[in-house]
């Protein structure tokens, strides 16, 4: 559906950016704050020891696109008529009788 590919393909974007900036091809450090770009600069500040300068930019990229990610298919399971109708029935009555048979075989 829609939204699944709207979301899927920011998150898609989102990761080409953050790599191609730590790979030091992404946009120009002056025009924009990169999260690739602050990896590539933290790489030097681990080895000399400040080691969480690379966590914040890491866990800012994978939560958003983690978070992009799991909202595209929650409106992907909300949009889809089947999975609508699969849930109505595993709700209604349909496990109520498996209980009442079992209760009179008792």
């Amino acid at each position: 559906t829609l939204p699944l590919i709207l979301t899927l393909n920011a998150s898609e974007a989102i990761l080409t950016l953050a790599g191609l900036g730590f790979l030091g091809f992404g946009i120009e450090p002056t025009a924009a704050a990169e999260w690739g770009f602050d990896l590539n600069k933290s790489i030097s500040d681990v080895a000399a020891g400040i080691w969480w300068t690379s966590i914040f930019p890491g866990t800012a990229i994978v939560l958003v696109v983690l978070g992009i990610t799991l909202v595209g298919e929650s409106l992907n399971d909300l949009a889809d008529p089947r999975l609508r109708t699969r849930h109505r029935a595993l709700t209604s009555g349909a496990g109520q009788t498996d209980v009442d048979e079992l209760e009179e075989n008792l």
